[in-house]
């Protein structure tokens, strides 16, 4: 059975995938990746080992930088579309959805899949399946891959929220009612990823897929949250932490 399905393999996808795939194999089991990506923690990345000579070190200074030399995004930063523009353009259905959406978030419960919620505490915890109630124990590097277990199950209820689908529902939450309890609350709970989440340490590194969706969700909060009073110069310089070390692994 095993010879009959490398044989459809390679009729399928062709001996270079193959050779591609046993290549990737030979350096997450030699330790290649622990040596190219090491573990680190999140402070080792100074603003001075990121950011061009044009743009200032200083969190405070770079905070303003940011304001004035970021160019746009979906808009420019801190300037999302009018409230009274997104409610006429979502609807009052969509309105109660979105906000529904957000609160259950802000109380720990995320939306997995479109039709169910998950309930991971107020504080997160970011490695439990809220379904079986097993958590993720292994803290290794990504490249090790010992994450997977019956007891947790499908590793996908932990990736999930870690997809940070749930940021656009708060972003627009945001946006549709100006409270800044949504940003509030999206600045917290990157926070709290980033303490869970070492940089390469853990299953949710595993995929360079995962984590370019994670860039996504968090450039279009930065952009719509800049103008909040829960966003400070800190939390921009955190940021800027978490989107380099995110595109090195996708790289």
């Amino acid at each position: 059975m095993k010879i009959n399905d490398a044989i459809q393999i390679v009729r399928c996808f062709g001996p270079g995938y193959i050779l591609r795939w046993g290549f990737l194999q030979a350096k997450l089991k030699s330790g290649w990746y622990r040596w190219k990506l090491p573990a680190h923690p999140w402070s080792q990345l100074r603003l001075s080992d990121i950011l061009t000579r044009d743009a200032p070190h200083d969190p405070e200074a770079y905070f303003e930088y940011r304001r004035s030399h970021g160019g746009a995004f979906f808009f420019e930063p801190g300037k999302p579309p009018s409230t009274e523009i997104l409610a006429r353009v979502v609807g009052e259905e969509e309105k109660r959805r979105i906000l529904e959406v957000a609160d259950a978030c802000c109380q720990g419960r995320f939306q997995y899949f479109t039709d169910q919620f998950g309930d991971l505490g107020q504080d997160v915890c970011w490695m439990r399946n809220p379904f079986t109630g097993a958590e993720v124990k292994s803290m290794e590097h990504w490249s090790r891959d010992g994450f997977f277990s019956p007891e947790v199950g499908d590793i996908k209820f932990i990736w999930e929220p870690s997809r940070f689908g749930w940021v656009f529902l708060l972003v627009r939450a945001f946006a549709l009612t100006g409270d800044h309890r949504y940003a509030k609350r999206f600045w917290v709970l990157l926070e709290s990823w980033m303490e869970a989440n070492p940089p390469q340490l853990g299953p949710n590194w595993q995929s360079g897929q995962e984590a370019g969706l994670r860039c996504l969700a968090v450039c279009f909060a930065l952009y719509a949250l800049f103008d909040s009073s829960a966003t400070t110069p800190g939390r921009v310089e955190q940021t800027v932490r978490f989107l380099v070390e995110h595109a090195t692994r996708v790289e």
